[in-house]
């Protein structure tokens, strides 16, 4: 895969990103300096696959966030 850029850590991975994905359920990135990750990107914009992060502190950052994981509210309430 000709355009695909390893990184040895989620920082490497951040500087200069447009976006993140969390793919994954480790807990390592509940642990990370979200603050330091917001300067590092172009966009600070985290699409979070597993409802891992807590997206009221990252939004208090300055972060986009979304969850794919977490239960559209206005889905909820039309449904009760």
């Amino acid at each position: 895969m000709p355009n695909v850029e390893l990184c040895e850590n989620a920082y490497q991975a951040a500087n200069g990103a447009y976006a993140l994905v969390i793919a994954t359920e480790s807990a390592d990135f509940r642990t990370l300096d979200w603050k330091q990750i917001y300067g590092m990107m172009a966009r600070p914009l985290v699409l979070d696959g597993h409802n891992l992060l807590n997206h009221g502190a990252l939004k208090s950052l300055g972060f986009e966030y979304v969850s794919f994981d977490r239960p559209d509210l206005a889905a909820v309430i039309a449904v009760v």
